[in-house]
């Protein structure tokens, strides 16, 4: 593939910069030794994989005989110049999607929501100033692209761009990288939140007038104690508490701009309904039992505030229709949290059921949701190994004690090969529960969710066979649902890669059943929640290709997906020979 001379052009004058840098804070003699290192990387694409392991082997042994200090520069170097390549890329990409034009949809082929369920990775070690820097830079680089749109000769980086970038840089090579201690849950939530409201990508994914479909997002960062052993019900409140405090941000910086407008109209009564506002706002700070009334009153207050503005003006405020589709989408003004807890910790008669943190997790949700809805701030309670119908009345036994009725969405994660092959009946079994039915009914909109895991099924019996059993749950999970008259909802499980499930849109979304369509939800784990939110003009486009690979879908007629014995015989094979490797000594 070959790459636009704008690129190029960023990563080569960019990377020179920082490599004046090296040269100038190791001296000359440590700076070659790692050019000659990455000019070597370089050259080594084009060469045999016999030729390649010489190159590898030697450098290793170079490496080995260095210093400890020498090392570290070493990957300091490489690090920063990966990042400043990533900073490039996504500004590129920005660049290039603002010269497109959003594309336009029609009503009935599109999703009737999009959810996002972010998710950090355990692994997540960056340094939060060294994410900010490398996210100056990229701002940096497209105004450079910006300016130089155009002009016909080859991309260079203007001066003052490289000035700032140097600058950025300089602090780059003087700050760490990465944290110094284990990253814990909460600077998982506080990773995850900074990226979705920086810059406000959060108001431009729920702008419905460029792309009509209502937007949601949800977290596991803080509820999925079956996922991080460091996660309870303080975690819990942590990241409630993190989200909030970026959404009261956005809106005090909403109604100080509403407010200088304001100040033409002298003793206007809009100007005493916004100091109300504003008070109501300060006393949503800390998230306490009883918070939900609150949050309530508020929103009262903003809708009053909103109906006499357009009575005075004639017209909503544009800052005041974005608050609009804050609260429609956060509730609670919080991003809420999906709980997720393991079936052998349900089932379990070990520890008594109140010591249990994910009992204690559910008082909490309780507590702070008296009085109104606890799915403001809870969404579902998925049930990690969900292999009978047993486990999920279990789920309903803990919330029923822990919250007086099955509130929230009890969600059976099959990610096993046996679970997938009988997931139909394990759902049929659900939709003939009239406690579970009743719940879903009065609670859930009449909403039935399934998850599937991509990760486990393919590291259990390999991708193709792991693919293979997902589409043909799908279908049949369908036609379980629909004929007990409540509608599917599918949540993907899947990562980045296309091992995990990932991949282009178009290629994950091709073989979905049209309900799975209808509501797209996937997580978007650790990497992928920088690289899908790099950018507002980003997050936009991939809200657009996902509306766009809908349609497709929606388009195509259903079909019936035949039995082909030749490519099941063959999955067999692979994941047999899967299988024989990972559990070989050798391997091992």
């Amino acid at each position: 593939m070959k790459l636009s001379k704008e690129l190029t052009g960023l990563v080569r004058d960019s990377v020179s910069l920082l490599g004046a840098i090296i040269r100038r804070e190791l001296g000359l003699a440590a700076y070659q030794r790692i050019e000659d290192l990455r000019i070597q990387m370089v050259h080594m694409r084009k060469r045999s994989l016999d030729q390649q392991m010489v190159t590898l082997k030697d450098n290793f042994q170079k490496l080995q005989k260095l210093k400890k200090l020498d090392l570290h520069a070493v990957a300091c170097s490489f690090t920063l110049m990966l990042e400043l390549m990533n900073a490039c890329e996504n500004a590129y990409r920005s660049h290039r999607l603002t010269m497109k034009a959003h594309p336009k949809f029609e009503q009935g082929k599109m999703p009737d929501a999009i959810i996002y369920v972010l998710t950090a990775h355990p692994t997540e070690a960056r340094a939060p100033q060294n994410i900010a820097i490398f996210h100056q830079v990229q701002q940096i680089l497209v105004q450079a692209l910006g300016e130089h749109s155009n002009k016909k000769q080859d991309f260079r980086l203007p001066h003052s761009s490289q000035v700032a970038i140097i600058h950025a840089l300089e602090i780059a090579w003087r700050t760490n990288i990465v944290r110094k201690r284990s990253p814990k849950v909460k600077d998982e939530a506080d990773h995850i939140y900074s990226l979705l409201f920086r810059d406000n990508v959060i108001l431009s994914l729920l702008d419905q007038s460029k792309h009509p479909v209502p937007f949601f997002v949800r977290s596991w960062v803080g509820g999925d104690k079956d996922g991080h052993p460091g996660v309870n019900e303080k975690t819990l409140l942590e990241s409630l508490s993190l989200s909030r405090s970026h959404l009261l941000r956005i809106f005090r910086e909403e109604m100080l701009q509403i407010r200088k407008t304001l100040e033409l109209f002298k003793r206007s009564s809009l100007q005493i309904n916004i100091s109300r506002i504003e008070k109501r706002i300060s006393r949503l700070k800390e998230i306490r039992s009883g918070d939900a009334i609150n949050v309530i009153f508020f929103i009262k207050e903003f809708e009053l505030f909103r109906k006499e503005y357009i009575r005075l003006i004639g017209v909503p405020d544009p800052r005041i229709e974005r608050m609009v589709q804050l609260l429609l989408a956060f509730p609670g003004m919080v991003v809420p949290l999906e709980l997720r807890e393991s079936s052998d910790v349900l089932m379990s008669k070990e520890t008594p059921r109140e010591k249990l943190a994910i009992f204690k997790m559910l008082r909490l949700i309780k507590r702070i949701s008296k009085g109104a809805d606890p799915m403001a701030y809870a969404r579902g309670f998925i049930i990690s190994m969900t292999e009978s119908i047993e486990h999920i009345r279990m789920a309903a036994d803990f919330q029923k004690q822990a919250l007086g009725a099955i509130r929230l969405p009890i969600i059976p994660l099959f990610e096993q090969s046996k679970s997938l092959k009988n997931s139909d009946k394990i759902i049929l079994q659900m939709t003939k529960n009239r406690e579970l039915t009743k719940a879903a009914r009065k609670y859930w909109n009449s909403h039935i969710e399934m998850m599937v895991g991509y990760s486990d099924s393919s590291k259990e019996v390999g991708v193709l066979a792991s693919r293979l059993e997902i589409a043909e749950a799908l279908p049949k999970l369908e036609k379980v649902c629909e004929k007990s008259k409540f509608t599917p909802i599918f949540f993907h499980g899947s990562g980045g890669s296309i091992d995990r499930g990932g991949g282009s849109i178009e290629d994950q979304t091709a073989w979905w059943p049209k309900s799975a369509l209808r509501y797209y939800k996937v997580t978007v784990q650790g990497e992928m929640v920088e690289r899908s939110l790099a950018s507002p003009i980003i997050a936009e486009r991939q809200v657009d290709t996902i509306i766009e690979s809908v349609a497709l879908g929606l388009e195509k007629p259903t079909r019936k997906r035949n039995v082909n014995a030749t490519l099941n015989l063959f999955a067999e094979r692979v994941s047999k020979k899967y299988r024989q490797t990972i559990t070989s000594e050798d391997f091992l």
